[in-house]
């Protein structure tokens, strides 16, 4: 299956009930919103995750697997999509160790239509944020990478706060390159001031000390 070329937001369905999955699609329906149902764990790991906001409404038990254990896969791969477990057998160890990896919602058997769209609509802005926040970071990551080894290590000084002062310590420079120093990477980082260099250089040793900008990695 391809991924989607929209950027309309999708809801997987993961539900062997054929009546439970047909009633959750045609209420998505109602709001405009997209499903795209599976009747299988087996279905889902043959799908591919779509490239746009989206969220998982997943079973816990089904005939050919364990919701669980699809979180903990889907974790493992790399990927962050919300999720939100619906089940007629729940019990709380259960449900803690789905919110604990990452869950939105646990969801007891039967329960209200607007209380499943709540949580759909509150996991579809959590990653449209989440995805909003990747593309900012893999910008910010692109934009240091072209930075020149001495602006690189400009930035990494300003990002900690240094003075011209103590940055023409560390670095053996003048005052007056120092300055220069500075205007180049906030002309090319797009920063106004010392303080969003500041921040950028948070938000940059986040992602080094993560290892990178996270990919969503789906079922392959």
């Amino acid at each position: 299956m391809k991924a989607d070329s929209s950027t309309e937001p999708v809801v997987l369905v993961l539900e062997d009930d054929p009546d439970m999955r047909a009633g959750i699609e045609s209420l998505l329906e109602t709001v405009h919103l997209k499903p795209r149902p599976f009747a299988s764990v087996r279905d889902f790991w043959r799908s591919k995750l779509p490239d746009v906001p989206s969220c998982l409404v997943c079973d816990l038990h089904m005939p050919d697997g364990n919701g669980l254990d699809l979180q903990d896969k889907l974790r493992q791969r790399g990927s962050e999509l919300p999720i939100i477990f619906i089940t007629a057998y729940g019990d709380i160890p259960s449900a803690v160790r789905a919110m604990k990896a990452g869950a939105t919602w646990f969801l007891s058997k039967p329960f209200r239509e607007q209380v499943l769209l709540d949580a759909i609509n509150g996991a579809l802005e959590h990653d449209r944020r989440r995805r909003e926040e990747d593309t900012r970071l893999c910008a910010l990551k692109m934009s240091v990478e072209a930075l020149s080894p001495r602006q690189l290590s400009a930035f990494l000084l300003l990002a900690e706060g240094l003075s011209t002062d103590e940055i023409c310590d560390r670095l053996e420079l003048q005052a007056s390159t120092v300055r220069q120093l500075r205007h180049e990477v906030k002309k090319k980082l797009g920063a106004k001031t010392t303080r969003d260099l500041v921040r950028m250089g948070n938000a940059f040793g986040r992602l080094i000390e993560g290892g990178g900008v996270p990919d969503d990695a789906g079922p392959k």
